[in-house]
């Protein structure tokens, strides 16, 4: 299930999605002590994190992690957990606790994967992206890991997409589908066409047409 709301630009619905996101943050609050929020990288939520950043916020409270991260050091510029400290944890948001995924890189498979499962906390809200290839957090339907992803009940899995660089660690679809809500952030004409062809039906070689046809949470789309 999802919802649409479309925007004349980036800038308009980075803006609308923080306020969004914000607001969303504060209702859990008004009834549990603690929030998680799973933000996910690339170049396209820069905007939202920065508005975000400076809302504010009971941040203390809220526990930051990551949809995915790509498997290296954290100086490099491809790292998830880098541009969430460049570029939101700042401003109001620098006293949110922020868990990364990767904390060494150097390690094998398993051993990074027993480090995320100990230290996951399941979300309250997660902000996914998109590719042009349809992937959604590193759910990539190239990757020889995607049918685990899917259908595994662990909240984080592994996977080594043969379209991009990196081996991941990404949300199972499992997690994602176990936060109360998602909130997808895509902008530009190609993008839009994906997400059109995936709003159809439940297409396999389009991973982020599990999310939208999900039975079990609803996804929010903010497009420009």
């Amino acid at each position: 299930m999802f919802k649409l709301d479309s925007f004349n630009s980036p800038k308009e619905s980075a803006h609308a999605l923080a306020i969004e996101i914000a607001t969303q943050l504060r209702r859990i609050l008004s009834v549990k002590e603690r929030t998680g929020l799973a933000l996910s990288g690339g170049k396209s939520p820069i905007l939202f994190l920065q508005e975000l950043s400076q809302i504010p916020l009971e941040w203390g409270k809220c526990r930051i992690s990551l949809v995915d991260e790509r498997v290296s050091p954290l100086t490099d510029p491809e790292n998830n957990a880098l541009l969430v400290h460049t570029h939101f944890l700042q401003n109001k948001a620098q006293v949110a606790p922020f868990t990364p995924l990767v904390l060494d890189a150097g390690v094998g498979t398993e051993e990074l994967l027993k480090h995320a499962k100990a230290s996951y906390t399941q979300p309250d809200l997660a902000v996914l992206g998109m590719g042009e290839d349809g992937h959604t957090a590193s759910l990539f339907a190239c990757a020889p890991e995607y049918e685990n992803a899917l259908s595994s009940q662990e909240p984080i899995v592994a996977t080594t997409p043969t379209s991009a660089p990196f081996k991941r660690l990404s949300m199972s679809l499992n997690a994602l589908e176990s936060c109360q809500m998602l909130f997808l952030l895509i902008s530009g004409d190609q993008k839009r066409a994906v997400f059109e062809r995936a709003s159809q039906t439940l297409d396999p070689s389009l991973p982020i047409s599990y999310i939208l046809h999900s039975q079990k949470v609803v996804c929010h789309v903010f497009c420009a």
